[in-house]
C-alpha cells in the first residue's frame, strides 16, 4: 500500500467536534492519523477523550498532548515541536492559550496537524506510512 492511500481523508480541524462522535481536541488528531497509529475508534475514544479540554498532564493542551503521542518516544522531537507549539499559538496550556489568548480549539488543532505535516516533510519521512 502506498502513502498516499494512507494520507489522512480529512484533516484534524475537520473531525473537531464532528458527530457523532464530537472528537475533542486531542482526539481530533489522533482520528486525522488512525490509519498510521491503527488506533480504533473505540481506543481513541479511552484514550484521547480524558485529555480534552485542559485535562491533559499539566494543564497541556489536547492539540498539543497529542501531536506529542504522535512522534513517541523521540522526547528531543516532542520537546522541539512542544517549543514550535508555544511560538506559534502563544502558549502550552490550555487555559492560557484559550483564556489568556482566546484562542479557538478548532486552531490549536490546525496549529499541531501543520506542525506534525513540516515535521514530515523536515525529515523525508510521512508519519502516514
Amino acid at each position: 500500500m502506498d502513502s498516499e492511500t494512507l494520507k489522512p481523508l480529512m484533516k484534524a480541524k475537520d473531525y473537531f467536534h464532528l458527530a457523532p462522535a464530537n472528537w475533542n481536541c486531542a482526539q481530533a488528531l489522533q482520528k486525522s492519523r488512525q490509519p498510521y497509529t491503527g488506533l480504533s475508534d473505540e481506543e481513541i475514544e479511552l484514550q484521547y477523550r480524558p485529555m480534552g479540554g485542559g485535562r491533559a498532564p499539566f494543564g497541556m493542551c489536547g492539540a498539543l498532548y497529542s501531536l506529542r503521542q504522535l512522534v513517541g518516544e523521540d522526547t528531543e522531537m516532542a520537546d522541539k515541536l512542544t517549543e514550535r507549539f508555544e511560538e506559534r499559538t502563544g502558549g502550552l496550556t490550555c487555559r492560557e492559550l484559550k483564556g489568556k489568548h482566546g484562542r479557538p480549539c478548532s486552531w490549536l488543532v490546525e496549529q499541531a496537524e501543520e506542525l506534525l505535516e513540516e515535521l514530515d516533510e523536515s525529515i523525508g519521512r510521512s508519519l502516514d506510512k
